[in-house]
């Protein structure tokens, strides 16, 4: 990244580029500097795709826009198995006699822990066999 040429139009396109996914076309033209009928704003925006997609998704609730996602952020996780509020950075359900993961995210973690146990149990296992099967034929001593 340091090799590269700098010069202050790549700054500014770079600028403009991810200004384009924040801002409306009218804001970009003040923004910009552009006159109402310069082409300039299609440059910078033909490039993002799926920004309607977004908002008609947002708009029936099905996607959350950023402010929603900051906002969910702050509320408490409750827990799927007593309803408990904990911290939204809880892992595990906090009332005494639940510690119920809270998160998909965690469920996986302890399954994958879990799979490394029982693959590490069953190694353990067959390296046993192995030592048994040197010893009884001699090769290796019981030490």
């Amino acid at each position: 990244m340091l090799q590269k040429p700098r010069n202050p139009y790549i700054r500014r396109h770079t600028s403009l580029t991810e200004k384009a996914k924040i801002l409306n076309e009218y804001n970009m033209r003040l923004h910009a500097g552009w006159s109402k009928n310069s082409g300039m704003v299609k440059v910078y925006t033909l490039e993002l795709g799926g920004e309607s997609s977004r908002a008609i998704l947002s708009a029936y609730g099905i996607m959350k826009n950023e402010v929603e996602r900051k906002n969910d952020m702050l509320e408490p996780k409750y827990s799927p198995n007593c309803k408990e509020p904990n911290k939204p950075d809880s892992r595990f359900c906090v009332k005494e006699g639940c510690g119920h993961p809270l998160t998909f995210e965690v469920v996986k973690e302890m399954q994958e822990r879990e799979q490394q146990k029982t693959e590490v149990e069953e190694m353990k296992a067959k390296v046993d066999e192995i030592y048994r099967t040197l010893f009884q034929q001699g090769i290796i001593n019981k030490e």
